[in-house]
């Protein structure tokens, strides 16, 4: 199947839950070429989220929310109107 990434990112909000992390800030480093309406990034690392801003200083499509996924109440506010929002972890058997 050959997908047209910039007609189907075309207009959309997306949601990096861990935005920050490694896998993350990949994905929005890839991301950032479509056309995109809007980028949020959520984490909870406040100093991950000042070094990112730094890195992209001039664009307007990326907001920066703290946020925890163990909050359901808070991600539910921060997600609302978002049909997807996958959720990747590098350490995933690691216990928090």
């Amino acid at each position: 199947m050959d997908l047209n990434y910039a007609s189907f990112f075309k207009g959309k909000t997306i949601t990096i839950l861990g935005g920050t992390g490694s896998i993350g800030s990949k994905i929005l480093e890839r991301i950032l070429k479509y056309p995109i309406k809007e980028i949020r990034i959520i984490s909870r690392d406040e100093y991950k989220q000042y070094k990112l801003k730094l890195k992209y200083p001039t664009e307007k499509r990326i907001k920066f929310i703290l946020g925890d996924i163990r909050d359901l109440e808070h991600l539910t506010r921060i997600t609302k109107g978002i049909k997807a929002c996958p959720y990747i972890r590098r350490n995933a058997g690691r216990i928090y």
